[in-house]
């Protein structure tokens, strides 16, 4: 990342998420490093459910196995997901595995600890996967 674009990210929190929520045709929505998300300002991109087709939250440690639960799984849409480096932990990965969208074709769990079986179960549920990092 460049200064400005690291800046910006690190100013993203809920009050820019419901912003940019409201754009209601939007296809994908890209947040790399921004420490400051949580799961509930995620809750927001329900409004983009219809459209949503690529999700990357990539280092983003205040995003949880919650919020794959309770907001990711209501994308039916999303083909792309990129969790990477995010702040799930076990024993909850494979509850979120198990609940994600069975749309996807491209998921990036990189950088998650302790993959368990169960977490691998709840990802060979996406008969559609193609890419899995």
């Amino acid at each position: 990342h460049g200064g400005a674009a690291a800046g910006t990210a690190r100013m993203v929190d809920g009050e820019f998420l419901a912003y940019v929520s409201e754009f209601s045709h939007m296809r994908e929505l890209v947040l790399d490093s921004c420490p400051k998300l949580r799961d509930q300002h995620l809750g927001r991109l329900r409004l983009c459910a219809a459209t949503l087709t690529t999700l990357r939250l990539p280092r983003c440690s205040g995003v949880t196995a919650a919020c794959v639960t309770d907001v990711i799984t209501q994308l039916t849409h999303l083909t792309t997901c990129d969790l990477a480096e995010t702040g799930m932990r076990q024993p909850t990965i494979a509850a979120a595995t198990a609940s994600l969208p069975t749309s996807l074709t491209s998921l990036d769990l990189g950088g998650l600890p302790d993959l368990d079986d169960e977490a691998v179960a709840g990802i060979c549920q996406l008969a559609g996967l193609r890419s899995l990092r």
